[in-house]
């Protein structure tokens, strides 16, 4: 009704002591194998919102990730300030992990390099979109359940499950509190050239390196279908 505020509620996230558990199953599930993983496993390693990543059903304007945006050479992805959530703020630039690089090197693998297109396709040329993760996300918190576990859902929001949305950034904001990393302050290409820019780069690397603890150390030979 008119005058009645909404109660806040925030995107279920999956809590850190679960995530390492998630990436485990994803990829040993097989799902590394197919488009829509390899996006979830780069939304989660990046920190991004979902939408700068794959496509966004509810943006007008197509904010997804292009390989026009990455430098594999110097290891980053920066994401335009037209698609930024905040234009103002400016092009946002991520150092790239070697797990995020990784992801990118069986992309091209499968043919799937070329600078307009996005980095998350179907071979038939189709954007990945927010249902195919919410799809794996529900399958992997099956069979976690099915193994003994209790599921990828957030126990703060009544137990619902979780969202790509909601995790990749919370999740990796709550994490970077702990270690006593420096707040990133601004998104641009400014911040690359500050004294903290080689500690912003480890730390995406740490996180990376958490995010697959619980991995085969050759995840990432795992053929690419």
């Amino acid at each position: 009704k008119a005058g009645q505020c909404k109660a806040t509620t925030h995107h279920p996230m999956c809590h850190l002591e679960d995530l390492p558990r998630f990436v485990q199953l994803l990829v040993e599930s097989g799902r590394v194998n197919d488009v829509g993983g390899m996006a979830c496993l780069f939304i989660l390693l990046t920190a991004s919102r979902q939408g700068n990543v794959i496509k966004n059903s509810r943006a007008g304007a197509k904010c997804h990730a292009v390989w026009a945006d990455i430098d594999k050479r110097r290891a980053l992805w920066t994401i335009p300030a037209q698609k930024m959530k905040v234009a103002a703020n400016g092009a946002h630039v991520v150092p790239l992990s070697k797990q995020a690089l990784a992801i990118l090197s069986r992309l091209e693998a499968l043919g799937m390099s070329s600078d307009e297109d996005a980095l998350f396709r179907s071979l038939r040329g189709k954007v990945v979109g927010e249902a195919a993760c919410a799809r794996i996300i529900k399958n992997l918190s099956v069979r976690d359940r099915e193994a003994g576990g209790n599921g990828f859902v957030d126990k703060e929001q009544g137990g619902r499950l979780m969202t790509m949305h909601g995790t990749a950034r919370a999740a990796f904001q709550t994490w970077a509190a702990g270690p006593g990393y420096k707040p990133a302050g601004g998104n641009g290409d400014a911040y690359l050239r500050t004294k903290y820019a080689e500690q912003r780069r480890q730390m995406m690397q740490v996180w990376a390196d958490f995010l697959f603890s619980e991995c085969p150390k050759d995840w990432a030979k795992f053929r690419a279908k």
